[in-house]
């Protein structure tokens, strides 16, 4: 779990997608994560 919030914060501070991707035994696929960066407003 902290290597994904790690990924995540560290994608997000270099306003880039990051796609996660974990993959189980004999090929299956476990999960995907699709991380966007944050939207910035204008002050």
């Amino acid at each position: 779990m902290a290597a994904r919030r790690v990924t995540g914060h560290l994608a997000r501070r270099a306003d880039r997608t990051a796609i996660l991707a974990c993959v189980l035994q004999y090929g299956a696929l476990g999960e995907i994560i699709r991380l966007h960066p944050w939207r910035r407003t204008a002050a």
